[in-house]
């Protein structure tokens, strides 16, 4: 038995043998595309941080104490400001990474809502204070509310929404083009592909692309906006060849 097992070994380290390979084939999914079986735990993730950032920006508010800045009423310029950061801070952690085209939509959009005009000065009439402090100036009470107003707003609409994940379909004529898409300068969101094709679900947030098909203008997607609640986009694109008028220019364009 020995000699059978030491003989067999030497045929198989020689190569008299041949051993079988296997290969192992992995399936990359780049973010941005969400396989069906994660899409309902990463959508209940994204509701409650949603619902937890619409609290905490709610205390917030609660936290600021109008003073006065003149005739006007105010709120202290550094408790708006912290405010304020906390208010990202909170919206940008509630949408986990695997949802980053929707993570950075969302956090583009608090930042907008999110900026202020410039405070106004300090009252030129200060109480005397001991030991003396520096005069501070503030951010008018209205503006402030209205402020807190439409970043609570917008969060409630998209805890709401229906689904997180539309279907993008992508057509061209001729067919057989590829396309790329992606949010902004981030590889990761990026989705590439060839016409006729759907993608079945897509993080929402807002893409831009190209179409190309050799022998033809390349054909820009200036952008595919999914931050709304609709079930699914369409991109049509008309294709050109290089050697028309330069005013045939290939174009794409989003239907609902």
């Amino acid at each position: 038995m020995q000699r059978f097992v030491a003989t067999l070994l030497a045929l198989l380290l020689g190569g008299c043998i041949p051993i079988p390979t296997v290969h192992v084939h992995s399936q990359h999914i780049a973010q941005g595309v969400v396989p069906a079986s994660q899409v309902a735990g990463v959508a209940l993730t994204i509701r409650e941080g949603l619902a937890a950032a619409w609290k905490a920006v709610k205390a917030q508010h609660a936290r600021l104490r109008p003073t006065s800045c003149g005739a006007a009423k105010c709120y202290a310029v550094a408790d708006v400001d912290n405010a304020i950061a906390a208010i990202r801070d909170s919206v940008r952690a509630g949408i986990p990474s695997e949802a980053l085209p929707l993570q950075k939509a969302v956090a583009d959009e608090i930042e907008r809502a999110t900026t202020l005009g410039a405070s106004s000065p300090p009252n030129a009439i200060q109480h005397i204070r001991m030991p003396p402090g520096p005069a501070r100036g503030g951010y008018n009470v209205e503006e402030v509310d209205g402020m807190f107003r439409r970043v609570l707003d917008y969060l409630d609409r998209i805890g709401k929404y229906d689904s997180y994940t539309p279907s993008v379909a992508f057509h061209s004529a001729p067919d057989g083009a590829t396309y790329k898409i992606q949010v902004a300068d981030t590889q990761l969101t990026s989705h590439t592909g060839s016409t006729d094709e759907t993608i079945p679900t897509v993080w929402r947030g807002k893409y831009s692309g190209l179409v190309r098909k050799a022998g033809y203008k390349d054909a820009l997607i200036v952008e595919i906006d999914l931050m709304n609640d609709r079930p699914r986009a369409t991109c049509t694109c008309t294709l050109y060849k290089t050697k028309t008028p330069i005013e045939n220019e290939s174009v794409c364009r989003i239907v609902w």
